[in-house]
């Protein structure tokens, strides 16, 4: 029993060897630089993208505000504007 043990671990630990320690090629780790080139160019490109949106959503915001505060500045000189002239009639 212990002989079969002691041989499976020895072609295990033979199989491991062989195969973690294969060679890589010029060409795969060209082609995983060209797969990582590209994958940061996609990042680059999404990012860009996100930051040209929220440019668009923080212009478009400033001119609700714009918008909101011109309506309020409106209604505050109609009102006053109707205070006046109510004062001048009773005068």
């Amino acid at each position: 029993m212990k002989k079969v043990v002691l041989t499976l671990a020895l072609l295990f630990s033979a199989t491991a060897v062989f195969t973690s320690c294969r060679e890589t090629t010029e060409k795969e780790v060209e082609t995983e630089m060209n797969e990582m080139e590209n994958d940061m160019e996609e990042v680059g490109e999404d990012m860009e993208n996100e930051m040209e949106e929220m440019g668009d959503a923080m212009e478009q915001g400033a001119e609700e505000i714009e918008n909101d505060l011109e309506e309020g500045a409106e209604d505050i000189e109609n009102e006053v504007e109707e205070e006046t002239d109510g004062m001048d009639d009773d005068m």
